[in-house]
């Protein structure tokens, strides 16, 4: 599976980025073939948003989720 993360607004952590993955590769076992996953984390000011973008066998699916947390939004 090949996962792309991109910070909006926000300082790049290790974390943050191992964190997604790790969210993102309990949804692979659901999935044949999963090709690939984006992941866009974005702040601005109280507004947490993640968005999840997941390409796999002719579906994409897409989530988004705003929270006042961004580990609670991934």
């Amino acid at each position: 599976m090949q996962i792309t993360v991109t910070f909006r607004h926000v300082e790049p952590t290790a974390a943050l980025r191992t964190y997604a993955e790790e969210k993102l590769e309990r949804v692979k076992k659901y999935l044949r073939r999963p090709i690939d996953a984006h992941v866009i984390l974005s702040v601005s000011k109280e507004r947490h948003v993640a968005e999840i973008t997941l390409n796999a066998d002719h579906q994409t699916m897409f989530a988004q989720e705003e929270t006042h947390d961004l580990y609670s939004a991934i």
